[in-house]
């Protein structure tokens, strides 16, 4: 298999000062990737849901000066299946898009959601599947205005996923195709994690190849 572009992630959180980002910027271009992906909850530009956009437009004058092309993370904690905070997350994923855009990053990666027992029993599975998919497409159309995709990352089985507390359809890439599909827009799609997958196919004992 052969890849065309190589990118590396910036996971330290940058929240105590400016002089931090900078030099992990640095340090990264001596590595010389094609891309960098950045979190945008690791940079304080995100705050209740909202862009904040002086702290926005000082982070993207950094980036820009540093010479890399980006993507971005939205929240690791963003769900859209959570239906006790909706309107929150919806805001954080719309935001991460905003941010993107910004700083000219043509991807946004956002988590798929989960089911999980303690928050999530008054709720349909099939009601939550569906939240999600409405709030891919609505915000999907955000994206496409600003010439952004939405990629949604593939789940990995994690202790609350082992212990049977929470469940994730998404650690079934099948099942994750199958989500997006629905969703039906341009500007949604899939990111593969191949390591998550791997993982998930020892684990639950599905073919990892098909």
């Amino acid at each position: 298999m052969a890849f065309g572009r190589i990118g590396l992630n910036l996971s330290r959180t940058c929240l105590a000062g400016e002089q931090t980002l900078v030099e992990d910027l640095r340090e990264l271009e001596t590595a010389g990737p094609d891309f960098v992906e950045i979190a945008s909850h690791g940079l304080g530009v995100i705050l209740g849901g909202r862009l904040n956009e002086s702290r926005a437009t000082e982070v993207e004058e950094m980036l820009a000066s540093a010479g890399h092309a980006y993507t971005v993370h939205a929240p690791h904690a963003l769900d859209l299946m959570d239906q006790e905070m909706y309107d929150l997350q919806r805001a954080a994923l719309e935001s991460s898009v905003q941010f993107a855009a910004l700083i000219g990053a043509p991807v946004v990666v956002c988590h798929a959601g989960k089911r999980v027992a303690s928050r999530d029993a008054r709720h349909r599975i099939d009601d939550q599947l569906a939240a999600e998919r409405a709030a891919l497409w609505k915000i999907g159309e955000v994206a496409g205005e600003l010439s952004v995709t939405i990629a949604v990352e593939n789940s990995y089985p994690e202790p609350p996923i082992v212990r049977g507390t929470t469940y994730a359809y998404a650690a079934w890439p099948s099942g994750l195709a199958g989500q997006v599909a629905a969703v039906g827009h341009l500007a949604v799609g899939v990111c593969l994690d191949v390591g998550h997958a791997a993982v998930a196919a020892s684990f639950f004992g599905f073919d990892y190849l098909k």
